[in-house]
């Protein structure tokens, strides 16, 4: 009851105000009319001037704020302000009145015209109707945008719970891949030394790894092996060049195992000079001692003569024992396989802890009071105009590409909201820089809308863009408050 009492005085209490003001008097806004009483003298609003009333409207500017001039142009800082009963009210600058161009929509600004009704059409109850049906679609789209936007709460907290459980997942994933790696490196480390004292042992050190004397040495003789052995000199090592020469007779049977030269090119058809050098010229030192001699050559379908290829010695070569060579074989291909398992349980490790670094810095950002924007997390948009394609990609970073030379420039990563608590504002920051400039950063302003997409794109200021977005996400019950008291119509005072 006592609210009820309290309401019922206050409308009292306005509804006298109003019967004592002059309403009639033209360009005055409803709250100011209670200022504005007959027959009284009136004081300036800023309190700068008291006139008599006859001064209201006499086209001479009495008070400092104007306010005694609401319905004509004598004051330069004027304004007017049009009822438009029906319609959403509007406020004018004082040059537009009484100026022959019917502004407000009732016709009031022009109200020193004679007969009004027919010199401005009063068109306020056919636009306040049709605001009104723009008002029921955008109050239609705002209902449906918040029921995805309830959908959208309920993912994105389930998508926060699923990567904070999978951290735990990958934790334990991560210190398995670890111990791993830490095995095999351990027997890569063995294998490689047992690897290395047989490189020396037989002197079998790579020619990168010998000094340059050593190196140059080593090349001459390499190039005079495989020009040997290239006997149709088609800069080339085949496959039936390697079948004439003895030194692959492990058995002295006149019979090269067809194994051994395919360990011996790397089970390629041909060799290249590089291929000979890098892979096949240790291994074939694997099949002699220290002592270097001849290479002599079988006598088979394709002949050559015999060639000192090693040194200008003619001491005869020795052969390893065939066990000898498949264990030194069997040492290599061990190492080899050690290092192999090293990096792939490298690689494990990485994609684990990528995955973790992910996790986290996702979970580092801000989604919404609600996590309402959290399934959106670096979803990417895109919008053309003439000359650019516009990539948006949410809490992550946002590009401009050229039409033309197809060329990527950065507008900025992401830095934050930019005007909490209504997270209607992102800002992506630390661009490339502009010529001259600084670097380009981009606001991405955020409203309600039913399916996410690009609304416009603009460069209000050198280097600094603005972008227009619209989700269902942004259609808070904030957002549908503020529309319904923008769309409410003012009531005529005289209906009061």
């Amino acid at each position: 009851m006592e609210i009820c009492f309290i309401y019922v005085t206050s409308l009292h209490f306005l509804i006298t105000l109003i019967c004592c003001a002059d309403v009639g008097i033209k360009g005055i806004a409803l709250k100011n009319a209670q200022f504005y009483i007959q027959n009284k003298d009136f004081s300036c609003l800023d309190g700068s001037n008291v006139i008599p009333y006859s001064y209201i409207n006499d086209d001479y500017c009495d008070c400092l704020d104007a306010s005694d001039e609401p319905g004509t142009s004598a004051c330069p800082n004027g304004t007017f302000y049009c009822v438009n009963v029906g319609h959403k009210p509007l406020t004018l600058p004082s040059s537009r009145v009484n100026d022959g161009i019917c502004d407000c929509c009732d016709g009031s600004d022009e109200w020193r015209k004679s007969e009004i009704t027919q010199y401005c059409e009063n068109t306020c109850q056919m636009l306040g109707n049709a605001a009104k049906e723009e008002a029921k679609k955008i109050e239609l789209i705002f209902v449906k945008g918040f029921e995805i936007r309830t959908k959208l709460v309920i993912k994105g907290k389930q998508l926060k719970t699923d990567k904070q459980h999978k951290i735990v997942e990958l934790q334990s994933k991560e210190r398995v891949a670890q111990d791993s790696k830490n095995e095999a490196q351990h027997n890569k480390e063995i294998a490689e030394k047992i690897e290395k004292i047989t490189i020396k042992k037989y002197g079998l050190i790579p020619i990168g790894q010998k000094s340059n004397n050593e190196k140059s040495k080593d090349e001459i003789e390499v190039a005079d092996v495989f020009n040997t052995i290239d006997i149709n000199k088609n800069n080339k090592i085949e496959k039936e060049e390697m079948n004439s020469f003895i030194t692959f007779d492990l058995y002295k049977d006149s019979l090269i195992p067809q194994d051994d030269i395919n360990y011996f090119m790397d089970d390629k058809k041909e060799l290249t000079y590089v291929e000979f050098s890098t892979i096949s010229w240790n291994r074939l030192k694997l099949m002699i001692f220290n002592d270097k001699s001849t290479f002599p050559i079988q006598d088979k379908s394709v002949k050559a003569k015999p060639s000192n290829v090693f040194s200008k010695q003619n001491a005869s070569f020795k052969r390893f024992h065939k066990s000898l060579y498949d264990e030194i074989k069997s040492i290599f291909n061990e190492a080899e396989n050690a290092r192999k398992s090293f990096e792939e349980a490298g690689k494990r490790l990485r994609v684990i802890q990528k995955e973790l670094y992910d996790i986290k810095e996702f979970l580092k950002k801000d989604y919404g009071p609600d996590d309402e924007f959290a399934i959106l997390y670096e979803k990417c948009f895109e919008f053309h105009d003439t000359q650019y394609i516009y990539k948006l990609c949410l809490f992550s970073h946002v590009t401009q590409q050229s039409k033309t030379d197809k060329s990527f420039i950065s507008l900025g990563t992401w830095k934050s909201w930019n005007n909490l608590p209504k997270y209607n504002k992102m800002l992506y920051d630390k661009g490339e820089d502009c010529w001259n400039g600084p670097q380009r950063s981009t606001e991405v302003h955020l409203s309600c809308g039913l399916i996410p997409s690009f609304i416009s794109v603009s460069e209000p200021n050198r280097c600094k863009y603005v972008m227009e977005f619209i989700l269902p996400a942004a259609c808070t019950r904030l957002q549908n408050i503020r529309h319904s008291e923008a769309i409410e119509l003012e009531h005529d005072p005289q209906e009061l």
